[in-house]
């Protein structure tokens, strides 16, 4: 629950609709993402904002990167997720890869919270590596 977290740092996982009447993403075109925590609904400037910036890769990055990430690229659905993480990490899709670590650092923190914990010091967020990550009830892991 929400409280729970209240004093500590935590990660949230947010699942985002999969139905047809959601817009999918350009291809080439970036989106600024924002995510805002009402703190104080009398006073909204003690809100937290936090954004982001995403573009959907399109096939003229794709064709960009070395032959060998690009022909696993194109078989990806085939390949088990641990495998997919090192596909998505060479191909530079950290969204993509996020989704696959994830869940399997959910069910099996022992054998990937290594590998959770170096993407984050590598992306400049080692501190929050070890904060926990909270679902919502229709994202959390199988």
């Amino acid at each position: 629950t929400a409280g729970d977290y209240r004093y500590s740092s935590s990660l949230v996982s947010i699942a985002l609709p999969e139905n047809e009447s959601a817009a999918a993403l350009e291809v080439g075109k970036s989106y600024l993402w924002a995510l805002m925590l009402v703190c104080n609904a009398d006073n909204r400037a003690e809100d937290i904002v936090i954004t982001g910036v995403v573009q959907r890769a399109d096939d003229a990055y794709i064709a960009s990167l070395a032959p060998a990430v690009r022909d696993q690229f194109a078989t990806i659905d085939t390949l088990a997720p641990e495998s997919q993480l090192a596909v998505y990490g060479e191909a530079g899709l950290w969204q993509d890869l996020l989704g696959v670590l994830v869940p399997l650092t959910s069910n099996n923190p022992a054998t990937y919270q290594n590998d959770w914990r170096s993407l984050l010091e590598d992306q400049g967020l080692g501190a929050i590596a070890n904060s926990p990550i909270v679902f919502s009830e229709a994202d959390a892991p199988l």
